[in-house]
């Protein structure tokens, strides 16, 4: 068999949050990419990349890998529906970035937009608020639902009986030189690559890292056995 690094469409680069801070879990500010790895071949290691288009000094850069565990969440009713952010406010609510799937079911009507029987993830924009996204790797990208206006009735979210899951955050550890943390790329000119071993369990992947202010990008590219 051969071996050879393979892009995945559903694997595209997407951007790492500047200045976001290391060991924050979930770290909801840092980009995160869903794998798409399985079923698509052995995958065991794969390639990370960062680059960017201006000189930029990274510090404290860390790998982190998502595992999805079963969680049960206890129903919880809307207070008020905000159309104009697309928020749900809701009192001191326990759900985190990536909780899902969820469905709503209602008293009354829905607002445009939202649906019944429909499985949605979460997205936490605050203690007390949320917004819901269609997939997970929306909810990571904060790309939530949208809806307009506030029908009368009780909006209700609950979990789904056997699939509701949270993801847990686990660090691959600093990047770097040495395993320093700290990465410097320069514009058109000086890129970052490490390999790492893919956890079969882990369906998420994320990079933070602070010390930067410039567009960052990162990429993970499956090392596939064909």
């Amino acid at each position: 068999m051969s071996r050879k690094n393979q892009q995945l469409n559903d694997n595209a680069a997407t951007s790492i949050a500047a200045g976001a801070a290391a060991l924050l879990f979930p770290p909801i500010l840092a980009a995160a990419v869903p794998t798409g790895w399985t079923n698509r071949g052995i995958v065991g290691e794969f390639d990370l990349n960062l680059w960017c288009t201006t000189d930029s000094a990274m510090t404290a850069v860390e790998l982190f890998g998502a595992i999805p565990r079963d969680i049960l969440l206890a129903d919880d009713d809307v207070d008020t529906v905000d159309f104009a952010n697309n928020e749900l406010d809701l009192a001191a609510h326990i759900y985190e970035t990536g909780d899902g799937p969820v469905r709503l079911t209602t008293t009354g009507t829905l607002p445009t937009g939202l649906a019944l029987l429909t499985d949605y993830f979460v997205i936490k924009t605050n203690s007390g608020t949320i917004q819901l996204a269609a997939t997970l790797a929306q909810a990571y990208a904060a790309d939530p639902v949208t809806f307009s206006d506030d029908p009368a009735g009780t909006h209700t979210i609950s979990d789904v009986v056997s699939s509701t899951k949270r993801m847990y955050w686990h660090s691959y550890g600093l990047l770097g030189e040495a395993s320093s943390g700290i990465v410097t790329l320069t514009k058109e000119g000086r890129a970052y690559s490490q390999r790492a071993k893919h956890n079969p369990r882990v369906t998420l992947y994320a990079v933070i890292a602070g010390g930067t202010v410039a567009a960052v990008d990162v990429e993970f590219s499956p090392v596939v056995s064909i």
